[in-house]
């Protein structure tokens, strides 16, 4: 329950404030941007919440600027303006400084994925497949989380992707070139996101390997019973990992993750 009431929260948000900002900005900013200086980074105080919150300024980044080339856009001309900060990047400071989490308030946090071997940046729409939650513990004493689920399929042999986003966009504070001082607020729901990542990640591969070569716990228990002659019932189980909102398989146990020849019985007495 506290789950949905969250991502509810974040919705609400989304369609009651940020999205209302957003379609409002579009002619506002195409007024506005009238009277801002061409040699300006950033917006005047009076248009500030569709300003951008980091160093990509009003013309976005390079990948932005090479595409308005490739369009025959000036990359720091009027159109690019407005395109970016109305169409691209809408109320991104909104997003950042008025509704998001600021980097020094984080005390702890805990990171879960959906396979412990899947590191951060293999889950997403231009990485692979998975899910991944945080929850940060802050001073005051609340705490701040992310939902981020991606799950890539075909339409027509295109690409796509379920890509899913609610709380803030923390990812891994600890990385230096992640961290940012502010981190955003997210409702993300796309039904049809393009998918530019790979649908068996260099990761699963390692891991289908890894399988591959060490006994599945089926295999192992019958490798037991049949040696030691013990019950299922003391035979130690499969542990489960907390993973909130998201389905997922049980985890093996260090002793189940090893292989039979590691088992020593020489000693055993029953």
């Amino acid at each position: 329950m506290k789950h949905l009431l969250r991502i509810a929260y974040h919705i609400s948000l989304k369609f009651f404030i940020t999205l209302p900002l957003t379609i409002a900005g579009i002619p506002i900013l195409a007024l506005g941007l009238l009277f801002v200086n061409k040699t300006a980074t950033t917006l005047p105080t009076l248009l500030k919440w569709f300003d951008n919150a980091d160093e990509d300024g009003l013309i976005g980044d390079v990948s932005n600027q090479n595409k308005n080339r490739k369009r025959g856009i000036v990359p720091n001309g009027y159109w690019a303006k407005l395109l970016w900060l109305g169409c691209r990047n809408p109320v991104n400071y909104f997003k950042y400084r008025v509704l998001g989490l600021k980097n020094a308030d984080i005390m702890a946090y805990t990171t879960i994925y959906e396979h412990p071997e899947i590191e951060e940046e293999f889950v997403g729409d231009y990485r692979s497949g998975g899910t991944r939650y945080i929850e940060a513990k802050l001073k005051n004493g609340g705490f701040a989380y992310e939902y981020y689920l991606v799950k890539p399929y075909h339409l027509l042999n295109y690409p796509l992707c379920l890509r899913l986003r609610f709380g803030w966009k923390i990812g891994n504070p600890d990385e230096p070139q992640k961290a940012r001082e502010y981190y955003a607020s997210a409702a993300t729901i796309s039904l049809f996101c393009p998918f530019r990542g790979q649908f068996k990640s260099a990761v699963a591969n390692t891991i289908a390997n890894r399988n591959a070569q060490v006994p599945s716990n089926q295999a192992l228990k019958q490798t037991l019973r049949s040696t030691v002659n013990v019950k299922p019932a003391q035979l130690p189980q499969p542990g489960s990992a907390f993973r909130p909102l998201f389905t997922h398989k049980p985890l093996a146990n260090d002793l189940l993750a090893q292989p039979p020849q590691s088992f020593d019985l020489k000693d055993h007495k029953p």
